[in-house]
């Protein structure tokens, strides 16, 4: 008897530390659930205990690549190959994290057998330069030529940028990501017309779309209804010739167009549920369609009527974005109910991680600059003065918080620096522009602007690192002769005043001979600015003699 109890409480005590692997893997905490899984194991090597420690390794090496620790990913790779897995689950999830790692994988058989699997790696690579991108087909050369053509663009370098897209062919799983920068390309330059050709033809299952529709939503850009419908209904009546959804889609179209459009609301619906799972990209695209359409209708009424009978977009699946943006466009300053939007996007499945902390960045964004905007209205006014330092605070502080969830958001940091500059905080903004540079060491237009406001400042030792680092990204950019003349300017002064006349001299020599090469400084500035500095030194004669050559001039 008491062998069959002891054996009893083993059995138990192997349940109990089965259901907490489980437990740990449901919750996410793989690396605790590997732990459990080995004790277990090493307890009682059955075969359950088995399945589960090759699900615990499967969960841990996907814990470490989706954050970025590849290293230690391939080291567990390997421990849990060196076990020969044989879990079908297992072995259906290996090959995507092998790929992933840069392990050998027979690309060619896996790819023909699952594609879906070699557009999702082909987007994870594009979207961080630490993955391997698949080899078959030139793949990982098209990646790179993706990677580079968005630097070039972040760098409106727009020729560039189309020049190393020309070699992804257009069945490849990188086209996408061709007419996703072409589209880019397209929304920076305020090309509407030829953003909508290109972002309308991304797979709204893809990243490219994703990122795509957040930058749209951010931009609060007018929206053709006509082409996005126009098109979806081309591409299922490609798709599925003779279909009843074709039929239903053209009602839908037909009471949009009508003279019955309150129909609109519950026709939407009704297609909606009846496709929702075998036409997913379509209903997305449909309810994406009518959320643009009665944000710019501009009727909280309306929208509030939609709202109650249909699900939103993916974006925003309860219309709160859409309430606030429509309060903007009639001028209310809805900046509370912005709250609701910020609660609700970790929670939205159409993001991955970086795309939340990206969508949330340009939301701050745009909310400073509405603070920016109501700033420039109230101070045209002294009855709203007590108004002005609560909107200052909002708006700093939301350019604060879009830089520290997305870093490498540029215009966070520049924007923020035109509202310290404008509120003559110089300090605050070389404090801003330091830490852009830091993010961006690289960037030229970010070095210029540093040197130039440290060079107002009268700060030429903090100017002197950024003008040497502008000078040596592009040597030959007009701009710089500027700053050479401002930085001759300042150092004048600053050893004028010093009473360092002799190397006050030698700037002004400087100053004459940068300006001899500018058609539009006249060489009497040189004169007087030599004149002042001889007054200062005393030397009255010379003073005066550079007074009179000035005069000749």
């Amino acid at each position: 008897m008491a062998k069959n109890k002891k054996r009893q409480g083993g059995k138990a005590a192997g349940s109990n530390s089965a259901s907490i692997v489980l437990r740990e893997l449901e919750k996410g905490n793989a690396k605790d659930a590997l732990k459990q899984a080995k004790l277990l194991v090493r307890g009682a090597p059955l075969p359950d205990h088995r399945v589960l420690l090759e699900r615990a390794y499967l969960g841990r090496i996907q814990q470490l690549v989706d954050r970025r620790q590849l290293p230690e990913g391939r080291a567990i790779l390997r421990e849990l190959l060196s076990l020969n897995p044989t879990h079908p689950d297992v072995l259906a999830g290996l090959p995507r994290l092998k790929i992933v790692l840069g392990e050998t994988v027979d690309e060619s058989t896996l790819f023909q057998q699952n594609p879906a699997m070699l557009t999702e790696i082909c987007d994870q690579a594009v979207l961080d330069s630490q993955l391997v991108a698949p080899t078959i087909q030139g793949l990982d050369r098209q990646v790179e030529s993706v990677r580079g053509a968005l630097v070039d663009v972040e760098q409106q370098r727009w020729d560039e940028a189309i020049a190393k897209l020309k070699e992804i062919p257009r069945q490849s799983p990188l086209s996408d990501w061709r007419m996703f920068v072409r589209g880019l390309i397209a929304f920076y330059q305020r090309d509407e017309q030829r953003q909508n050709d290109n972002w309308q033809r991304l797979d709204s299952e893809r990243s490219a779309f994703q990122i795509a529709q957040t930058l749209l939503a951010a931009s609060d850009q007018p929206h053709q209804p006509s082409s996005a419908v126009s098109s979806s209904l081309k591409r299922l009546m490609y798709a599925t010739p003779g279909n009843q959804s074709v039929v239903e889609l053209r009602r839908l179209v037909d009471i949009w167009e009508s003279d019955e459009r309150q129909k609109f609301p519950h026709a939407l619906r009704s297609f909606i549920e009846k496709y929702k799972t075998s036409q997913p990209e379509l209903v997305e695209a449909l309810t994406d369609f009518a959320w643009r359409e009665y944000v710019e209708m501009g009727n909280e009424f309306v929208l509030r009527i939609v709202s109650r009978s249909v699900q939103g977009p993916s974006h925003d699946p309860h219309w709160r974005r859409a309430l606030v943006l429509l309060r903007e466009s009639v001028g209310e300053d809805p900046r509370e109910l912005w709250n609701s939007v910020f609660e609700e996007v970790p929670r939205l499945a159409c993001f991955t991680e970086d795309e939340r902390s990206i969508a949330t960045a340009l939301i701050h964004v745009h909310i400073a600059r509405q603070c920016r905007e109501q700033l420039r209205i109230l101070r045209s006014n002294e009855r709203f003065d007590s108004l002005v330092d609560g909107v200052i605070r909002d708006g700093i502080r939301h350019f604060q918080d879009a830089a520290k969830f997305w870093p490498s958001l540029k215009s966070a940091y520049a924007e923020l620096v035109d509202l310290y500059q404008e509120l003559e905080r110089s300090d605050e903004a070389m404090e801003t522009l330091e830490k852009a540079v830091r993010q961006f060491p690289d960037d030229f237009d970010l070095r210029v602007r540093i040197a130039s406001v440290a060079l107002g400042a009268d700060k030429l030792d903090e100017a002197e690192p950024h003008l040497a680092a502008a000078s040596r990204l592009k040597p030959r950019d007009p701009i710089l002769a500027t700053l050479k003349i401002n930085r001759c300017l300042s150092l004048i002064g600053h050893l004028t005043r010093k009473r360092q006349f002799e190397a006050a001299r030698e700037q002004v020599a400087e100053y004459r001979e940068l300006t001899s090469r500018i058609e539009d400084v006249p060489s009497f500035y040189c004169d007087l600015i030599a004149a002042a500095v001889e007054y200062k030194a005393k030397r009255e004669s010379a003073a005066e003699e550079f007074v009179r050559r000035a005069e000749a001039t």
